[in-house]
């Protein structure tokens, strides 16, 4: 077996040499004639006849194999990958290029539509891994193969048959931090050093079995009957995030596809976060009226799986979604509110400040261009915060 580097030449050339050996032979019948004139004519006549029947033998006889690790994969994660080629004639292959599918996937070590040449019983396995760049399900590994005959007349390119089709799950990011909710803190600061004349603790009369170190002394010695304190517990308060399902009729798997995974990601590395650090969170899509509850590692692994069958298309817009009073109530007043969207406008921003009007904090993430389109740019009064993402960002250094 023989790789050649000459995968993209041109049938033009052979093409021409053939057509000005048939325009000599039909001047010499002409001018000539005679068996000589004649031989020729009929030998460069039955040139492309034999090309092309070689071509059908080569499609009839050619076997290509090909086999990925699981169908089951991880966006960016590697799984071993091979493809095997065969001659099983007795005649040379002159020629086989053999061309992958490679919009949403990437294979490891391998030369650019390699082309080869496989002599009689020869057999060709290539080893490697598999790498898919989306969440979703398509078509990985051998897309077409291109056979040429052995002087470069004609060429036949097929579908293969035996074509994978993977089922593509999101990444899960780990976040050892969420930037935005630094100022969570700070504003957290703030209040509870307002409210820093609450009392931490109520007092009520000792009950056999207390503590004694919960005994308040003191005010046992003024109500001449033992008290104990009692602490007010603050209520562990989580997330919520909203992921906006919308995806124009219009636009491409080459366009919707890398959002749409980029999107999935951003929600799982929020939750996964959440369940982690032991917080309850709660993901609402504008397209379902059911939501998922995250509040252990055994709910998110069940969200994880889930998250491969989530639909995008229609679907209600963000504004009008977040504008409606029983999604608010779906959130369970939130710590904190996560708005990942493809679309930034300026009702979705207004929406986003009637959020913050009933004390809620909104971080949105806009997946999409590394700048904010201009039209909303005014509506940025420095109290709402919109990071952008590209499909292409790193979320450990974004988020």
């Amino acid at each position: 077996m023989k790789t050649k580097n000459d995968s993209g030449k041109s049938l033009l050339l052979p093409r021409l040499i053939v057509a000005f050996l048939l325009l000599l032979s039909l001047l010499a019948i002409s001018f000539y004639g005679g068996t000589v004139s004649y031989s020729f004519f009929f030998a460069v006549l039955l040139l492309p006849i034999s090309c092309l029947v070689y071509l059908l033998i080569v499609l009839w006889r050619f076997r290509i194999y090909q086999e990925i690790g699981s169908r089951t994969l991880v966006s960016g994660q590697p799984v071993s990958y091979f493809f095997t080629l065969q001659n099983e004639d007795r005649i040379t292959f002159s020629s086989v290029r053999v061309r992958f599918y490679s919009d949403f996937s990437e294979i490891e070590t391998l030369p650019e539509q390699p082309e080869y040449e496989l002599l009689p019983g020869d057999r060709y396995t290539y080893e490697t891994r598999i790498i898919c760049k989306y969440r979703g399900e398509y078509e990985v590994g051998v897309r077409d193969v291109v056979l040429t005959d052995f002087i470069g007349l004609f060429r036949i390119r097929y579908r293969f048959p035996g074509v994978i089709r993977a089922q593509v799950l999101p990444k899960i990011v780990e976040l050892s931090a969420i930037r935005a909710l630094k100022n969570l803190s700070a504003k957290l600061q703030l209040e509870k050093k307002d409210a820093s004349g609450m009392p931490d603790a109520v007092l009520r009369e000792y009950v056999p079995g207390d503590p004694v170190k919960l005994i308040s002394w003191r005010q046992s010695a003024r109500a001449m009957k033992p008290e104990v304190r009692e602490l007010i517990r603050e209520e562990r308060r989580g997330f919520a995030v909203v992921l906006d399902c919308f995806r124009p009729d219009e636009e491409g798997p080459e366009g919707y596809l890398p959002a749409e995974n980029k999107l999935l990601e951003i929600v799982l590395a929020i939750a996964f976060y959440a369940s982690s650090h032991g917080l309850p969170c709660r993901v609402l899509r504008n397209n379902s009226l059911s939501v998922s509850v995250i509040q252990s590692a055994e709910d998110f692994r069940r969200f994880y799986e889930e998250s491969a069958a989530v639909s995008f298309g229609r679907a209600e817009k963000p504004e009008d979604f977040l504008s409606d009073p029983a999604v608010l109530r779906k959130m369970e007043n939130p710590q904190a509110v996560f708005i990942a969207v493809r679309f930034l406008s300026l009702p979705l921003l207004a929406a986003v400040s009637r959020l913050q009007e009933q004390g809620l904090f909104v971080i949105v993430y806009a997946v999409g261009d590394a700048a904010l389109p201009e039209e909303v740019l005014p509506a940025l009064n420095g109290r709402i915060t919109v990071t952008p993402v590209t499909p292409e960002d790193d979320l450990t250094e974004v988020l």
